[in-house]
């Protein structure tokens, strides 16, 4: 049998002007749990670690300009499904 009680509205949200002071190693713990610091600074490093251990072709003007011309197809296609995605056309599954 149903109960006919009136849900109780959480009174404990409270609002104010100015936010709390967040700790450092809370700020530590937020930016290492987001996922774009964390990508971008895991690149950096294996950037950095590969520029060490092959410093006579890795960080070459060929070898960068090969990267970017491999990764400019694949951005051809994420574009043009980006786009598709956010007109809301259809669903890409790839």
């Amino acid at each position: 049998m149903m109960d006919d009680k009136p849900l109780k509205q959480n009174s404990t949200m409270l609002t104010t002007a100015h936010p709390t002071p967040v700790r450092t190693g809370s700020r530590w713990r937020a930016l290492l749990q987001d996922r774009v610091f964390t990508l971008a600074v895991t690149i950096g490093l294996v950037g950095i670690g590969a520029a060490i251990a092959f410093p006579q072709t890795f960080p070459t003007f060929g070898n960068l300009s090969q990267i970017a011309l491999n990764l400019s197809i694949d951005t051809i296609v994420v574009v043009g499904m980006m786009l598709l995605l956010v007109s809301g056309v259809f669903d890409l599954s790839v």
